[in-house]
């Protein structure tokens, strides 16, 4: 539809006015006092249900508060609303007047008494613009107003205490194709390592802040119940990271409803709040609809110029059966400007990773052929496929986490008003995103929305209704770099480094080389590596202290888990030429390990080992002696290096370390006869010392008896010397023996 008679005389007789007033000084350059006054103590907002758009010829009222924020009160205190007929009939001129950047003088129409405000308090106060106090009669129009709060009744300098730039927005007759705004709100986990660390009770709080009753997730869901929002969901949020226990989980009993089954398998307070969402989710408004990221929303900006294999890894882990039950719409919104190239590199790497291909969430500035009317949202694009380009001047409106309702939705439909005169009567589109980061309010997000939908020159665009829109979209051609203008969302340089992806895969590489000894080890490895990606994030933007902190304590918590299963130091005395030596190897882990490799290296050519133990296979939460042949080379001490590997070679822990073993060597070759003699010698001198101490042995036998003599007898003959003849006594003759005698009879 073309502008209007009306509307065009209007135009005219504004730009001639605003022209006069230029020649006459009443408009001056914007000063130092253009949107502050002398102090702002007081501070001015208006209601949700304010601005009213004045659509007859009736009274309207303004309501609102004022606070004094100053520690001082402010006596006698008074609301002034000035108003001009000057038309903001374009989005340059409506941001020219919001900034401060133009200075209109403007009459005072009506004012509020609003008595003595004291320090700290906050005050209500409705005020009647008087119908005749507002000629003007536009189709469509933004008028530009100001509240000023002044100590007494006197609009001066020195008497204001606060002043805010607003607009009244008047239509006499109907818009016949309003712009269709669709509203897009994300659902996020928030920077905060505690969501990815261990079990316990910090973990649990975390995941209660982000998730449970009264987190931000849980105000955004309750105060836009009613609203058309699309919500563009990170998967994480309904999938908790696994913890990042220094342990695996223990294997589950089969029967998952046994008292002992439940002992084993505690409640997981993250697990549970995810299960809650999720449900809110399954009853949404029909109005609304569901965007996924990529799991963990990462930053594809960073990855895409960093490590575009582990951007394809990342995006290749699919939805699964219950969140694709709530929807199969995938989206890519990258942080900051693009270029074409790399929109084409990112969703080349998302199709190549096996999934749909996704939206692709763009500014405005991103196409070559939009210039400045507005055309609709959603288009195709070679290269991309579906394109949903976002209005960055009205997502900003909404973003300003302390703006004041009332005061928010007046700016956008001022800015939607002007957008609106571009090209009556077209069909167009336009799409309001809410940055990840975005502190504001939610009750007042939705206070505004519903305001904002109210007027008769915008409509609804649902999440589902531009999705569809795709395939009959119009075709633009991305630039090869943004256009000019201000990026919005303006987010943080991202702190993923180098450094970071290098650390990553050696911390990916444990978990393969732990998984490949783990019995039963696939659904803890898919969890763990799952787990390590969370790196990648977008939330991370502006938080590299806690990425940090994340990055560390998964490193600490697999350097401990890996050693877990190792070998007991020991020092053990081997006294042989060659044999076993017994080695203890632990599984502290909660789960078997099977095909263990334990190596032995001795540090000195004191002891080999000619063959290396074979594969060890253990129980969880148990220790083995493993026996292996050596050989005694020679005497001494030796350090034997105890390393464990998987079957791969990979070793189990850092790569390099061992567990020192201390081997005294004492071959038999070289000590058995220095034994041997020592324990001779040591006889022999016994043997003579106590034949010294008893002195002569004497005869146990009868010297009558003619039996035989035992043969354990011990026989002393006493002195053996014969007497000489000259003794003169005779020598007898010796008797024979008994033996003799049996001798000679045979």
């Amino acid at each position: 539809m073309q502008a209007t008679t009306q509307q065009r005389r209007a135009r005219t007789l504004s730009l001639l006015v605003l022209f006069c007033l230029l020649t006459l000084g009443l408009v001056s350059p914007p000063t130092a006092q253009a949107t502050q006054a002398v102090t702002d103590d007081l501070s001015i907002g208006l209601d949700a249900g304010t601005p009213a758009i004045v659509t007859d010829d009736t009274d309207v009222q303004l309501r609102g508060t004022v606070r004094n924020g100053g520690t001082k009160a402010v006596a006698a205190a008074t609301l002034h609303v000035a108003l001009t007929g000057a038309l903001l009939d374009t989005p340059g001129a409506v941001r020219t007047w919001y900034s401060g950047r133009a200075d209109l003088s403007q009459p005072v129409i009506a004012t509020a008494d609003l008595g003595t405000v004291a320090a700290g308090e906050t005050r209500s106060f409705t005020v009647t613009l008087p119908a005749q106090k507002l000629p003007w009669r536009y189709a469509l129009a933004a008028l530009p107003m100001t509240l000023t709060a002044t100590e007494g009744k006197n609009r001066t300098d020195a008497a204001t205490r606060g002043a805010v730039r607003t607009s009244l927005q008047m239509q006499q007759e109907g818009a016949t194709s309003p712009i269709r705004i669709g509203w897009v709100v994300p659902l996020t986990l928030p920077a905060d390592a505690a969501l990815f660390g261990p079990s316990g009770a910090a973990r649990d709080a975390a995941w209660v802040r982000a998730i449970g009753p009264g987190s931000r997730i849980d105000q955004l869901l309750t105060a836009l119940a009613d609203q058309p929002v699309t919500w563009v969901i990170d998967p994480a949020l309904l999938q908790p990271a696994l913890a990042a226990d220094p342990n695996v989980p223990a294997e589950q009993l089969d029967d998952p409803q046994s008292p002992q089954s439940a002992e084993t398998v505690p409640s997981d307070t993250p697990t549970t709040l995810a299960a809650l969402v999720r449900a809110r989710l399954a009853s949404l408004n029909p109005d609304q609809a569901i965007w996924w990221t990529a799991h963990d929303d990462p930053d594809v900006s960073s990855l895409i110029s960093r490590d575009a294999g582990l951007l394809k890894r990342v995006v290749a882990r699919g939805l699964p059966a219950n969140l694709r039950s709530l929807s199969n719409t995938r989206v890519v919104w990258p942080s900051g400007d693009l270029t074409a190239t790399q929109a084409a590199q990112i969703s080349k790497v998302w199709s190549g990773a096996g999934q749909p291909a996704p939206l692709t969430m763009l500014p405005r500035r991103a196409v070559t052929d939009d210039g400045t009317a507005l055309r609709n949202s959603v288009r195709r694009a070679p290269g991309v496929g579906g394109v949903v380009l976002y209005h960055e001047a009205l997502s900003s409106i909404l973003a300003e986490a302390t703006a004041d309702p009332g005061l928010q939705a007046s700016r956008f439909l001022a800015e939607s008003i002007a957008i609106y005169q571009q090209s009556p009567g077209t069909d167009r589109s336009a799409t309001v995103v809410i940055p990840r980061q975005s502190t504001a309010s939610p009750q007042a997000l939705a206070a505004t929305m519903k305001s904002i939908r109210t007027a008769t020159w915008t409509a609804d665009a649902t999440g589902k209704d531009l999705a569809d829109s795709v395939p009959k979209a119009e075709v633009s051609a991305l630039l090869p770099k943004p256009g000019g203008g201000t990026p919005f969302p303006t987010e943080p340089a991202s702190p993923l480094t180098k450094e970071l992806v290098t650390t990553l895969t050696r911390q990916r590489e444990r978990v393969t080389t732990l998984g490949s000894v783990l019995v039963d080890s696939a659904d803890w490895v898919r969890a763990r590596e799952q787990a390590l990606d969370v790196v990648v994030s977008t939330r991370w933007r502006g938080a590299g202290t806690e990425l940090f902190t994340v990055s560390t304590a998964q490193t600490d918590t697999l350097r401990e888990m890996v050693g877990k299963v190792a070998v007991n130091p020991a020092t053990v005395n081997f006294f042989a030429d060659s044999g076993r030596l017994s080695v203890t190897v632990v599984n502290d882990l909660n789960r078997a390990v099977r095909g263990v490799t334990l190596k032995l290296q001795p540090r000195k050519y004191v002891l080999r080992v000619p063959t290396q133990p074979e594969p060890i296979d253990m129980r969880a939460n148990a220790r083995s002696n493993v026996r292996t042949e050596v050989v005694a080379i020679a005497p001494g001490q030796v350090t034997v290096d105890a390393s464990l590997s998987a079957p791969s070679g990979a070793p189990l822990g850092e790569p390099g370390s061992v567990t020192q073993l201390k081997i005294n060597v004492r071959p038999t070759s070289t000590w058995i006869y220095w034994v041997l003699g020592i324990v001779g010698g040591l006889v022999l001198v016994i043997g003579l010392w106590r034949s010294l101490r008893r002195g002569p042995r004497r005869s146990t036998l009868d010297p009558t008896s003619t039996e035989a003599t035992a043969p354990d007898a011990i026989v002393d003959a006493g002195r053996s010397t014969p007497k000489s003849p000259d003794d003169g006594e005779e020598i007898p003759e010796p008797k024979a023996s008994p033996l003799d005698d049996d001798h000679r009879e045979h």
